[in-house]
């Protein structure tokens, strides 16, 4: 498996409806927290997050 990195585009596999965001999604790694945790930025067709 690839490890991912800043910046590199990513898609949601399970829905989360918590957050409002459903498998098939993509966002944006913004942040490398540890090798294992990511903040990822989603954002919607108008570009909103």
């Amino acid at each position: 498996m690839i490890k991912p990195e800043l910046l590199d585009i990513v898609e949601l596999i399970v829905d989360l409806p918590k957050y409002n965001l459903r498998a098939g999604d993509r966002g944006t790694i913004v942040e490398l927290h540890t090798d294992t945790v990511y903040e990822v930025e989603f954002s919607n067709a108008y570009g909103e997050t």
